[in-house]
C-alpha cells in the first residue's frame, strides 16, 4: 500500500466511511476491526517515512539558512544601522521642524504687534554698514584689508 493510500484510509477510518476506503474490500474483510487490524501495520512504517522527510526538509532549511546569512548577514547588519540612522535623523528633523515653527509663530505675533522681530532689520542694517568680502561675504572687520576667510584682498 503506498503513502496516499495509508493517508486515504486513515481518513476514512476517522469518518466511518469504509466504502471510499481503498484499503477496506466487503468480500475479503466483513467486519471494520479486521479492515483496521491491516491497516494499522502499515501507519507505523508510514510516520517513520515523514518523520525522516520532515527532519531532512529541516536539515536543508538550515543549510540554506546558514547560506543565506553567510552570503547576506552583512548586508542585514548594514540595514539595521542604516535604520536606526534614518530614525535618528527623522527625529532630529521632526524636532527641528517643531523649533521653525514656534519662531514663525513667535515672528507672526510680534509682527503683528507690529514691532520687529527680534531685531532682525536691525541686524541687516548693521551688516549692510560693514564691509564685507566680495568673494566669501564675511564681515571685514575694520581697518583690515584682507579676508581671514578666503585671504582675497579689500578694494576701496
Amino acid at each position: 500500500m503506498n503513502r496516499e493510500q495509508i493517508k486515504k484510509a486513515l481518513e476514512c477510518c476517522t469518518s466511518e466511511g469504509c466504502e471510499e476506503c481503498p484499503f477496506y474490500d466487503a468480500r475479503e474483510f466483513g467486519d471494520t476491526e479486521k479492515c483496521t487490524g491491516e491497516l494499522v501495520k502499515y501507519v507505523p512504517s508510514l510516520i517513520r517515512e515523514l518523520t525522516e522527510e520532515n527532519e531532512s526538509l529541516k536539515q536543508a532549511m538550515e543549510h540554506e539558512h546558514a547560506s543565506f546569512m553567510e552570503t547576506f548577514g552583512e548586508y542585514g547588519e548594514k540595514c539595521e544601522r542604516l535604520t536606526t540612522e534614518n530614525d535618528r535623523l527623522h527625529a532630529s528633523c521632526t524636532e527641528l521642524t517643531n523649533k521653525c515653527a514656534s519662531l514663525q509663530d513667535d515672528v507672526a505675533k510680534e509682527m503683528l504687534d507690529g514691532s520687529e522681530p527680534f531685531g532682525i532689520m536691525d541686524g541687516i542694517k548693521k551688516r549692510m554698514e560693514q564691509d564685507t568680502c566680495i568673494s566669501c561675504g564675511e564681515v571685514i572687520p575694520e581697518g583690515r584689508q584682507v579676508c581671514s576667510i578666503c585671504e582675497t584682498k579689500m578694494t576701496n
